[in-house]
């Protein structure tokens, strides 16, 4: 269980920032989800564009930025490349599910397996048959003695 929780923890890091940072823009993306903010944020900084447009197009939200702790295009630059969700992210992610059902699927083998091996009424049956057999024993050892 640790490998598919590890495996889906950067993941949920990335998603639980990029939900942050959309749930802190607010109203200034209506109708967008934060999967598709961060794709256009994504797209701006790999043409290395996050400088340009933060000295021109993105005036307006300069304020805004720096109100929630970026106070720099390098900072927040730097915080979309690391919490972009890359394909690498998603594909762990899948295998981290696929991990955990695997997992529940043994436990559930493994309880029924045990269970085989002998219920519980059985291991009430032979705890009384081992009682009688050593009372009985004892009962004629105590004649030999």
């Amino acid at each position: 269980m640790i490998t598919a929780d590890s495996l889906s923890n950067f993941y949920q890091k990335k998603e639980s920032k990029q939900i942050w940072f959309f749930n802190k823009l607010g109203v200034l993306t209506p109708h967008s989800t934060p999967e598709e903010v961060f794709k256009r944020l994504y797209a701006v900084s790999q043409v290395d564009s996050v400088g340009h447009k933060w000295n021109g197009s993105w005036k307006y939200m300069i304020p805004f930025l720096k109100s929630i702790g970026f106070d720099s295009h390098k900072r927040f630059k730097k915080f979309i490349d690391e919490n972009n969700i890359s394909n690498e992210d998603v594909s762990n992610l899948s295998r981290s599910v696929e991990l955990t059902r695997l997992n529940q699927e043994i436990d559930v083998e493994k309880n029924k397996a045990l269970d085989k091996i002998f219920s519980y009424n059985e291991k009430i049956k032979l705890f009384w048959l081992v009682f009688v057999c050593l009372f009985v024993f004892a009962f004629f050892i105590r004649f030999i003695l």
